[in-house]
């Protein structure tokens, strides 16, 4: 695979932080670091980005879903556990970042479709639970944990059965 292009930022921030747009590694990093420390974050966000499997855009079409179904399952899933209030479910074709994520402000989730699709239906209540979780805790602190755990025990497992279903859906569609 060919390098990422990578784009640093040094802006006022407290936490250095990194995504992927595309085929571009975007970094921030606080300015008050020492060099060291910016360099080893630097460090650290390439690896992670190699990891990830980038891809170009999608060559296949992304697997077929009916979206109303989906959401369907979601609101159940809400039901039988946190009961919070959502404003909507959409089916991305995100393939190279999340296999899901949630808005805590418009409490909108998004899950890929290359992720659920086909998921192990233990493994996607996991999913959808997580997802679900972040609008109580906004983070992945103890308490998410916690709150995750109550509806799924054994969330550990059904988080490595997700990543690896979508890893492997990822590699399918590479071809």
């Amino acid at each position: 695979m060919a390098r990422m292009l990578t784009d640093i930022q040094y802006d006022r921030c407290k936490t250095a932080r990194a995504r992927i747009r595309g085929e571009k590694l975007l970094i921030r990093i606080p300015l008050r670091w020492p060099a060291e420390r910016k360099l080893d974050a630097i460090r650290r966000f390439a690896a992670w980005a190699e990891k990830q499997k980038v891809l170009p855009s999608p060559s296949a079409p992304p697997p077929s879903l009916d979206p109303a179904e989906f959401s369907r399952l979601v609101e159940r899933v809400n039901q039988e556990t946190f009961d919070v209030p959502i404003n909507g479910v959409k089916l991305g074709n995100a393939r190279y970042s999340r296999l899901a994520q949630v808005n805590v402000k418009t409490k909108n989730l998004t899950f890929s479709r290359f992720a659920v699709a086909g998921m192990p239906e233990k493994a996607l209540r996991y999913l959808v639970v997580h997802e679900l979780a972040h609008l109580l805790v906004p983070n992945h602190s103890p308490a998410f944990w916690q709150q995750v755990a109550l509806h799924v025990p054994d969330f550990r497992l059904q988080r490595h059965i997700a990543r690896e279903h979508y890893r492997s859906a990822v590699q399918r569609l590479e071809g």
